[in-house]
């Protein structure tokens, strides 16, 4: 299937990481990757005498495929397949649009770093037009990972502290070395978590 924080893209749900063992091919896509030896143990095989087009933008050997269309200067897969589009005269729609945007953010950082060119920028002011909005992706990749992470982390967090509150408590106890930093981490913890929980006021 697909990691559970892209489910938000159309069609996510026909994605699937197991065919049946009879199913047949008239052609297999790689896309981000070059070498059909990373893909599965038995693709080689299933896809015998089958062509295989590559895509990818990562440096390194083509593997053995029939096709390959590589750029290790694009910033991501997305810039490919968005000028595969253009070339076979194919307007993406909003679904289109959704799933090459989120290449190019995941593969930039989004647009920090240092692989994001003009033409990365450019192709995502398009997909802007067609109808992406970038504060709705943001919000299902990235903010939705922190509540995630934070719902797992809450109960050992919890029970950190009652250690702690336990040791402190203790007529053993003395001030750690880095003791008198402790308020200005909680005012940072608070800083952030005010302006994730509430955006709106930040």
């Amino acid at each position: 299937g697909i990691p559970e924080r892209y489910r938000f893209l159309p069609l996510s749900h026909e994605v699937v990481d197991q065919v049946p063992e009879d199913a047949a091919f008239d052609g297999a896509f790689l896309l981000d990757c070059c070498d059909p030896s990373r893909v599965a143990e038995d693709f080689a095989e299933r896809m015998a005498g089958v062509p295989l087009i590559a895509v990818d933008h990562h440096a390194g050997a083509i593997g053995a495929v029939d096709v390959a269309y590589h750029d290790s200067k694009a910033a991501a897969v997305g810039v490919l397949i968005y000028r595969l589009a253009q070339a076979l005269g194919v307007a993406p729609d909003k679904a289109i649009a959704e799933g090459i945007y989120v290449s190019l953010i995941t593969d930039t950082g989004s647009f920090r770093y240092s692989n994001t060119d003009a033409e990365t920028l450019r192709i995502a002011s398009e997909l802007v037009e067609i109808g992406v909005e970038p504060a709705r992706v943001f919000q299902a990749i990235e903010v939705n990972k922190y509540y995630r992470r934070w719902d797992k982390a809450l109960s050992e967090d919890n029970a950190i502290s009652e250690r702690q509150q336990k040791g402190l408590s203790s007529t053993m106890s003395r001030p750690g070395r880095l003791s008198d930093y402790e308020p200005g981490v909680h005012w940072i913890a608070n800083w952030v978590l005010d302006r994730v929980l509430t955006p709106s006021e930040a």
